[in-house]
């Protein structure tokens, strides 16, 4: 029989028996009994059906069989996962934290790798600015600072400038220097620093006083017209609280945004804690130098700075700045730690 011919009659009997079978179940169903030449025929038609599928199944069981054996044996072991895409160093931010006075934290970010020369030459730029901006204001610091070396009244008068004019602003320091195309952030620190510290200071201080930048950002920008109307139409020497005014605007818009993209960081689940033994090595390796150099120094005397884990000396600092190539880390640091001096730990 030709192969189609034997499809449509398998078809066909294989109709029969679905219908026989029906009739029989309904029947059945309805607890109504069919006569008996109808009953025996529509079971011989499903017999005859059933017994011919078995046959065909037992034909091609062992085809199915053979090409079971013939395929390999998979393996029920759990492929391991892809590998995490690698770090963009153009929106990968590095935070570098150290300890201070009082068992505080400084935050210091890296510079981003920069996308373009335009980029670049902003940023060398904006650097040297500040820098000769900085080396002013050092002069008049060391200035400011020989003063409480001297008698108690202006030992006096020293303490009392410091608390005056020495901002509790480390957080906006901070906010400011994050960038906002930063897409993932991490924080390096001493394996010796308790990472519980760096995030409770990091939430506690940081991130919830950035409702108070967004207050000082809309108080400056409410105040910006009337110091311009002033420093331009009615006293020359307004000039100068109008550029302070534009300068703590710039300060509180940056802040604001940058307390955004690391907030934002966090809830997205972008930011990684790196307890570095490398970091904490080299700290203790300068720290060990720059105390045995101290200690010769003052002939042999013994009660002279030894890092116990807390404070920085500025030279160890410096060299950290210079081996790890941190611009500015050493002018954040000595910021921060003059606000926790002045002002203590809260």
């Amino acid at each position: 029989m030709h192969p189609l011919q034997a499809g449509f009659f398998n078809s066909i009997t294989a109709r029969r028996a679905v219908c026989a079978t029906s009739v029989l179940d309904i029947a059945a169903a309805v607890q109504r009994p069919l006569p008996a030449r109808l009953s025996s025929s529509l079971r011989c038609c499903s017999r005859r059906f059933s017994s011919s599928s078995s046959a065909e199944a037992l034909q091609q069981a062992p085809e199915s069989s053979t090409a079971a054996q013939a395929q390999p044996p998979q393996s029920t072991r759990r492929a391991s996962p892809k590998p995490l895409p690698p770090q963009n160093p153009h929106t990968h931010l590095k935070i570098y934290v150290l300890p201070t006075l009082h068992h505080k934290i400084v935050f210091h970010p890296a510079f981003l790798r920069p996308r373009s020369s335009i980029e670049r030459s902003a940023i060398v730029a904006a650097y040297i600015l500040r820098k000769w901006r900085y080396q002013l204001s050092d002069t008049a610091a060391f200035a400011w600072h020989a003063l409480g070396a001297q008698s108690s009244g202006r030992n006096f008068l020293y303490r009392f400038g410091n608390r005056i004019t020495t901002r509790r602003a480390a957080d906006e320091y901070f906010l400011k220097s994050i960038p906002r195309i930063a897409e993932t952030v991490e924080f390096i620190y001493p394996a010796s620093v308790s990472s519980r510290a760096i995030k409770r200071q990091l939430s506690d201080e940081v991130l919830a006083n950035s409702d108070s930048h967004r207050q000082k950002l809309f108080l400056w920008a409410l105040l910006l017209p009337s110091a311009l109307y002033v420093a331009k139409f009615h006293l020359v020497a307004a000039n100068v609280l109008f550029s302070y005014n534009v300068f703590r605007l710039n300060a509180a818009w940056r802040s604001v945004y940058g307390a955004k993209v690391l907030q934002r960081a966090i809830d997205a689940r972008q930011v990684t804690w790196t307890a570095s033994t490398e970091l904490d090595e080299r700290i203790r390796a300068i720290s060990d130098e720059v105390a045995a150099k101290a200690k010769a120094e003052a002939g042999g005397d013994s009660h002279t700075w030894k890092w116990t884990g807390g404070d920085l000396h500025d030279e160890v600092v410096e060299r950290l700045e210079t081996e790890l190539k941190l611009a500015e880390l050493s002018r954040t640091y000595r910021r921060a730690r003059l606000q926790y001096f002045v002002h203590g730990p809260k």
